[in-house]
C-alpha cells in the first residue's frame, strides 16, 4: 500500500492480520462460553473489539470483552447503586478489595448525579484460553461476584426500600 508521497505503508497487511487475529479470538471465545453451557449476546462486533453478555437460561451472568489492542480477554459485572448508599459503599470498601484479591479480580468504581456503579473483572491471557483457564476464572468472578452481592445484601436492601416506599 502507498500514500499520496509514494511512501510504502506497512499498516495494510496488518491491519488484515489484526482481523483474521480478531475473528479467530471471538470464534474461541464464543466456542468456550457455549462449551460451559451459557448463552452468548454479542453486543458488538468490530474490527477494533467485541461486546457481549453472558446468559444461563434468560438469568445475565457477566460481560465480556475482547480488544484487539490487549492480549488478554476481560470478563465483568457491574454492580449499580443509589446515591443515597454513598457512606455505605465507602464503609465496605476494604472488603470489597480483600473480595476481588482473594478470586484474582479487580473492581473500578465510578459515580455521576444519580448512582455509583461497582464493576468487577477478571481477565484472561488469549495464549492461555482454554476450557480449564476459561471455566475456573469464570467460577472465580462469580464467587467474586455472589460475595460481593451478599456483602451489600442486595435482597435486604431491597425489601427495606419497598417497606419504606423508596423507588
Amino acid at each position: 500500500m502507498t500514500n499520496l508521497a509514494g511512501i510504502t505503508d506497512f499498516r495494510g497487511p496488518q491491519l488484515m492480520n489484526s482481523s483474521k487475529l480478531m475473528r479467530e479470538r471471538i470464534r474461541r471465545v464464543e466456542i468456550l462460553v457455549k462449551e460451559l453451557g451459557y448463552d452468548v449476546e454479542p453486543e458488538e462486533i468490530a474490527e477494533d473489539g467485541y461486546g457481549a453478555s453472558i446468559f444461563s437460561q434468560d438469568d445475565y451472568l457477566f460481560g465480556l470483552t475482547v480488544d484487539s489492542q490487549s492480549k488478554y480477554l476481560e470478563i465483568g459485572y457491574t454492580f449499580g447503586f443509589s446515591r443515597s448508599l454513598q457512606e455505605r459503599i465507602r464503609r465496605s470498601i476494604e472488603e470489597v478489595m480483600g473480595i476481588t484479591y482473594e478470586y484474582g479480580c479487580y473492581f473500578t468504581l465510578g459515580m455521576d448525579d444519580e448512582e455509583i456503579v461497582l464493576s468487577v473483572f477478571s481477565k484472561l491471557y488469549f495464549a492461555g484460553l482454554n476450557y480449564y483457564a476459561f471455566k475456573e476464572t469464570v467460577r472465580d468472578l462469580r464467587s467474586c461476584i455472589t460475595m460481593i452481592a451478599e456483602l451489600f445484601d442486595f435482597a435486604g436492601q431491597l425489601q427495606g426500600e419497598n417497606e419504606y416506599g423508596n423507588p
